[in-house]
């Protein structure tokens, strides 16, 4: 079985697209400026840099794992965010 599908009840499964970019540090969310971010419904590529996390150690750039359509933003600027917290979500499509 494919790592992207669910097992909902004996002989029903279901395939989630979605994907969840998480804070690979722990700090404070900082969204790219917007001559760089992109934005809901843009495409971004698996690699790409899609934020930054503000830590103690300095700025820890945010790369999306993951090719897809960006669905939206979870996390506020400057909201603190540990190792793992939900970032972004986008559509594998």
């Amino acid at each position: 079985m494919p790592d992207d599908t669910i097992t909902i009840d004996e002989g029903i499964s279901a395939v989630l697209r979605e994907r969840i970019v998480v804070a690979p540090a722990r700090g404070r969310y900082v969204p790219l400026d917007d001559a760089t971010a992109p934005a809901p419904g843009e495409w971004v590529e698996a690699g790409d840099v899609v934020g930054e996390i503000a830590s103690e150690r300095g700025p820890v750039p945010v790369r999306s794992p993951f090719s897809g359509w960006l669905m939206g933003v979870l996390a506020l600027r400057g909201q603190p965010v540990a190792v793992g917290d939900a970032l972004m979500w986008i559509d594998a499509a």
